[in-house]
């Protein structure tokens, strides 16, 4: 079974579709991963993401603040709502449907003349996790929460676009987002990758983490009056990206070892004392850190040697 989302209305790009694998940012940034360029849109709109197995699964819509709303079947939304197959989605005044297919039914709506097959890159990536987020939705239930989780995503996604990153996907209150070479996707090919040294995403990557914890300190309190507490790790390596359709003009996916690796950094380091933590691979490619401690070595692979963390 395959998630697609098809914007219907009338739009200067026309009317275009997209699966949805982990999470879908959308709105009318330039670097939302489905864009729509209406000025009813807001620049990050809503987000869309695949619920959690234990919750039933299914795919879940959540509103980021947006000047004129979200829509599902005529109904508005407030908290994180379930998208049933052959939903409306409205945002604004575009129009969206959220459709379920079998896999033989979305091979023939998804697949366009001109894919192209996974290129390979060096990428940063950030990983950005809210602490206690599970025990808070146990006391106070997701609805309660979600005005908060939905401007904080909205912050997010500000600080990774203003670095030149994307938003690469959402895994529950986790965000993972990469920093790529500029131009890598149109000169690289599946046999021949471009190298590039890497430095430049290196040192975005882990300015926007320390931005990004400097947002949380200013973040309301949560309805209980706890804390809003992040932490965020950087990493690098080669990765894949999956271009699919040269039609869709959506961001590429990202696949390879490199992101576990990141996601196993960020959840091995939480209680290592420090809110942002950077891999020996980024602290090679970036200027010296005044502040920075070492907090010893982690394995972030069984298939590769530990590698020394450092963190602020």
């Amino acid at each position: 079974m395959r998630a697609v989302l098809r914007l219907v209305s009338d739009s200067p790009d026309g009317e275009r579709a997209i699966e949805i694998v982990h999470s879908l940012l959308i709105g009318r940034a330039p670097t939302a991963n489905f864009q729509i360029k209406s000025n009813s849109v807001s620049r990050w709109h809503a987000l869309i993401r695949r619920g959690d197995a234990k919750q039933g699964g299914g795919y879940q819509i959540l509103d980021l603040g947006s000047q004129n709303g979200t829509f599902v079947d005529g109904k508005k939304v407030h908290s994180p709502t379930r998208l049933p197959a052959h939903s409306i989605v409205r945002l604004g005044d575009q129009r969206l449907e959220f459709q379920v297919y079998t896999d033989s039914a979305s091979d023939t709506i998804l697949t366009r003349p001109g894919d192209t097959a996974p290129l390979r890159e060096r990428v940063a990536i950030l990983v950005c996790d809210v602490r206690g987020l599970a025990a808070l939705s146990d006391r106070l239930g997701l609805e309660r929460i979600s005005a908060t989780l939905g401007a904080w995503f909205r912050r997010i996604a500000t600080v990774v676009s203003e670095t030149g990153g994307v938003v690469e996907r959402f895994l529950g209150d986790r965000v993972l987002a990469y920093w790529a070479h500029s131009g890598m996707i149109a000169t690289a090919t599946p046999d021949a990758p471009s190298v590039v040294e890497g430095r430049s995403e290196c040192q975005a990557a882990l300015a926007a983490a320390r931005r990004i914890a400097t947002e949380a300190d200013s973040m309301e309190r949560w309805p209980d009056g706890s804390p809003f507490r992040v932490g965020v790790a950087v990493h690098c390596g080669l990765a894949a990206f999956d271009r699919g359709s040269a039609q869709e003009k959506t961001a590429p996916t990202l696949l390879g070892e490199v992101i576990e690796e990141a996601l196993r950094l960020e959840a091995d380091s939480r209680e290592r004392g420090a809110r942002v933590v950077w891999s020996e691979a980024v602290s090679q490619l970036i200027d010296p850190i005044a502040d920075a401690k070492s907090l010893g070595d982690m394995k972030l692979s069984d298939t590769t040697p530990a590698t020394h963390v450092f963190g602020v």
